[in-house]
């Protein structure tokens, strides 16, 4: 354990004295601070008309009004300039032979990597803590904080840094310079981007049916309030998939590096098949945006399974709007229900048409609506059901921001890179005293 925290104590003085690291959290804190003050003022703006119309204000949600556009920004910093951070971590000890010394001590070899991802998930705790002061500001703006969707998103976030991390190891594991390294990890995080755009273009099947396991569209499960168990055992295993490569590539050679990575990835697919096999979800949202009524829920679990035949292009709006609505609350409870999606000269024919089966017989509607389509489902299923409110409706959190927002600018574009100016300059005057 001593040896592994002298290896830590060393990571982290090379994060937190380099240049690149100090550019990085300070851009990060611009990138806030303006991704804050954006989303607040349209927050503010679209406010207004709602301020005395409470059908209206049920659609104000402070965690996707706000929050999430704030995350927006992270999400392409930690995207396009984190992997250059951490990539240097393993390069330089590749070019300087390092690593060759460092499993020559007397530890075992998987402390190298556990010891470097220590170091990030801590500079990854953070960066997380750099987006703290947009809870307390919109606090003391009068908004209000959902603390489940938030903790929900900065753990969602976290995770994807921590994805950002596995990826940069191993693409600098592998490749022997840093420019390549660094365009190995992109293709490896963009890759996600390019199949969620597939997915609504009418490309290929193989696209949509990999589409579930995007990177990008796991994360977007995080920013609509859904805690969902299978994407976090997902997101771990994948991080855990590409560390642990990087150890193999780092430490291991000949014939014994391709037995363990054969061996890492067969153990590893068969982790990812029984994560498809778990549903177990919640709705985290305070407006339960996501979810039917508990009375509908439960009537709805009652159901046997059911198909449903789809005749619509993924790029019809409607189709987009039955699937961000129905569609997804029926997959948040069941997933059992067989959805085909029809394609080819029967498309032409029947085009529009949404057709259920249960038990032989069908149903079909031409509507994507909730309010037509349960009622219908529930006659084919020869059961009772009445459409019943639960409890009081969602209120909505509208507010006007009256004033500037100077605050946050002081905050964001003086206070905190100041104070990581200061971090830095106190490191780099420990490391010289130590050296001399």
């Amino acid at each position: 354990m001593k040896n592994f925290k002298l290896l830590l104590y060393k990571e982290l003085k090379e994060y937190f004295g380099a240049k690149s690291v100090l550019l990085f959290l300070m851009l990060l804190s611009f990138f806030i601070g303006y991704s804050f003050i954006t989303a607040v003022q349209l927050y503010s703006e679209q406010s207004i008309a709602a301020l005395n119309n409470p059908v209206y204000a049920t659609g104000f949600e402070p965690c996707s009004g706000v929050f999430v556009p704030t995350f927006g920004g992270v999400f392409l910093l930690f995207s396009l300039f984190l992997p250059f951070v951490f990539i240097r971590s393993v390069y330089e000890e590749k070019r300087n032979n390092t690593i060759a010394l460092l499993r020559q001590m007397p530890y075992p070899s998987f402390f190298i990597i556990f010891s470097k991802t220590t170091a990030s998930l801590i500079l990854i705790f953070c960066m997380c803590i750099i987006l703290m002061p947009t809870l307390l500001l919109w606090s003391s703006m009068g908004g209000h904080l959902p603390v489940n969707e938030l903790l929900l998103l900065f753990s969602g976030y976290a995770l994807y840094g921590v994805f950002i991390i596995a990826v940069s190891f191993f693409s600098a594991a592998v490749f022997n310079s840093a420019a390549n390294a660094s365009i190995g990890a992109l293709v490896l995080i963009i890759i996600s981007w390019i199949i969620d755009f597939g997915k609504n273009s009418p490309v290929s099947h193989i696209v949509v049916r990999l589409a579930k396991w995007s990177v990008s569209a796991n994360l977007k499960i995080f920013e609509q309030g859904i805690l969902s168990f299978s994407v976090i055992a997902y997101l771990g295993v994948l991080a855990l998939l590409f560390i642990l490569l990087a150890d193999i590539f780092l430490t291991s050679f000949g014939h014994i590096r391709y037995i363990k990575i054969i061996f890492l990835l067969v153990g590893c697919f068969l982790l990812f098949y029984l994560i498809s096999l778990i549903s177990l979800n919640k709705d985290l949202t305070e407006s339960c945006k996501n979810s039917f009524p508990a009375s509908t829920a439960a009537a709805l679990k009652k159901l046997p399974s059911f198909e449903l035949d789809i005749y619509l292009r993924r790029q019809d709006s409607r189709f987009k709007d039955f699937e961000n609505t129905f569609l997804k609350k029926l997959k948040l409870l069941r997933n059992d229900i067989k959805i085909n999606l029809i394609t080819g000269q029967k498309l032409s024919e029947k085009y529009g048409l949404f057709i259920y089966k249960l038990n032989g017989k069908s149903t079909q509607t031409y509507s994507n609506s909730e309010e037509e389509i349960l009622p219908a489902l529930f006659k084919l299923a020869a059961l009772k059901y009445s459409a019943v409110s639960d409890g009081d409706s969602f209120p909505g959190y509208p507010l006007v921001v009256k004033g500037t927002l100077n605050n946050v600018k002081f905050v964001y574009y003086l206070i905190i890179p100041l104070f990581l100016v200061i971090i830095y300059l106190l490191n780099f005057f420990i490391r010289k005293k130590e050296y001399s």
